[in-house]
């Protein structure tokens, strides 16, 4: 996924693989996904692969967004994640654009 914003500033998403193997003993560690983070701001760039995001937190940010497509708005302004190095806030929202701070 890609978030183009104004200023050329962006930030992709992609899911690199899943941090460990399925034959893991714990079941809860299965759902754990590699993720890659590429961010260019005016604030600077950066690039980072992280195990940040589950399957589960996958389906919610999808919707997360698909919301403020469908909607303009989402049910919730902040997405947050159970582990905290990820996290998105809608800061407004109108007919044509939508400010989304995606922090680390």
């Amino acid at each position: 996924m890609k978030i183009i914003g104004i200023d050329k500033q962006k930030v992709e998403i992609k899911i690199e693989a899943y941090q460990f193997s399925k034959n893991s003993r714990y079941v809860e560690d299965r759902n754990w996904l590699n993720v890659f983070l590429n961010a260019q701001s005016k604030k600077g760039n950066w690039k980072t692969t992280d195990p940040a995001l589950t399957t589960s937190d996958m389906v919610r940010m999808k919707n997360w967004f698909r919301e403020i497509l469908e909607n303009g708005k989402p049910n919730e302004n902040v997405l947050e994640f159970i582990e905290p190095n990820l996290s998105f806030e809608l800061l407004e929202d109108s007919e044509s654009d939508n400010l989304i701070r995606v922090k680390k």
